[in-house]
């Protein structure tokens, strides 16, 4: 049986476009890479009847609901009692987090706001997971008919670690997935989106355990395998057969692979013809040499930058 998750993202500043939502993003490549697919994401106002809603009827589609967002103190952050109305669970005043979020303003030599401690409650039966950074506590629950609702802050670096460490090992524990779900990503510049499609049409209609797609991007191409199997082995047997394919096809445009980028692949170009690079900007500001420097190690073949914003000689 596969396991779908379902990503809720709770906030009108998501809604309004002020943020990227880069929650979703992570939480779907991390369930992921356990085995955990990700059927939805949705991203929803500071509403609590859609809140409730959205809950509900997540619950009701997939094995796994996540919330982030909305675990502050302040008086529109509606998650929690969003969670106690469609849960049925009660909210509980915890000690334990309460002491927590003490211990954080008293670390940061911060006086407490006395709302803060509305993040103390936790629905009855709830596994909570500290806040090593912030002060909302992380939220597991599992409900009826074995289904899970995560609840977690929408600030990244917050979700991030408390995913990792806190989330990450129940899940396992409780669906121990019998698939295993593996990605690679071939990065290809030089040739329109159009021009690559033509070129392994045939591969992208293949069936079974693999799925693939074309993403276009300002000066790269990227084509996505990912494959379904039992295995970590079988996975990346299936993908490497394909990907042998597409390199023989592409391989004149071919710079890179995964979370490599185009400037990475410059780099090692100039290491390995044992070259350096200067560069001079106008209009771009400096944005060239600053992606060229953001590369470890540039400083062997970076030699100078220069930015010369004016006509004057």
């Amino acid at each position: 049986m596969e396991i779908q998750a379902h990503i809720i993202c709770i906030g009108n500043e998501i809604m309004l476009g002020h943020i990227n939502n880069t929650n979703a993003q992570y939480l779907s490549k991390k369930l992921s890479e356990i085995g955990i697919r990700t059927t939805k994401q949705t991203s929803i106002p500071d509403e609590a009847k859609t809140i409730i809603s959205s809950i509900n009827n997540s619950l009701n589609s997939s094995n796994i609901t996540v919330l982030t967002g909305g675990l502050g103190p302040t008086v529109d952050d509606l998650t929690l009692e969003c969670i106690s109305k469609a849960s049925g669970k009660g909210l509980i005043f915890n000690k334990k987090v309460a002491t927590n979020i003490k211990a954080h303003f008293k670390k940061r030599k911060i006086k407490m706001p006395k709302n803060n401690l509305r993040q103390a409650l936790v629905p009855k039966d709830a596994n909570y997971i500290l806040n090593d950074i912030g002060t909302a506590p992380g939220l597991f629950m599992t409900l009826a008919k074995g289904k899970v609702l995560i609840a977690l802050p929408g600030v990244p670096f917050e979700l991030y670690s408390m995913f990792k460490k806190g989330i990450v090992p129940q899940l396992k524990k409780i669906f121990q997935p019998d698939k295993i779900i593996r990605s690679r990503v071939i990065k290809l510049t030089g040739l329109a989106e159009s021009s690559v499609d033509s070129k392994i049409e045939d591969l992208l209609r293949s069936k079974g355990n693999v799925e693939m797609g074309i993403y276009p991007h300002p000066e790269e191409i990227s084509i996505k395998i990912t494959a379904t199997d039992e295995t970590e082995k079988k996975a990346r047997a299936t993908i490497a057969k394909i990907e042998k394919k597409i390199y023989s096809r592409l391989k004149n445009h071919i710079f890179g692979y995964d979370d490599e980028t185009l400037e990475g692949a410059v780099g090692k170009i100039l290491l390995k013809k044992k070259l350096s690079l200067s560069i001079a900007e106008s209009c771009t500001g400096g944005l060239l040499a600053s992606r060229i420097t953001d590369v470890p190690g540039s400083s062997r073949y970076f030699k100078i930058g220069l930015v010369v914003y004016s006509n004057i000689s």
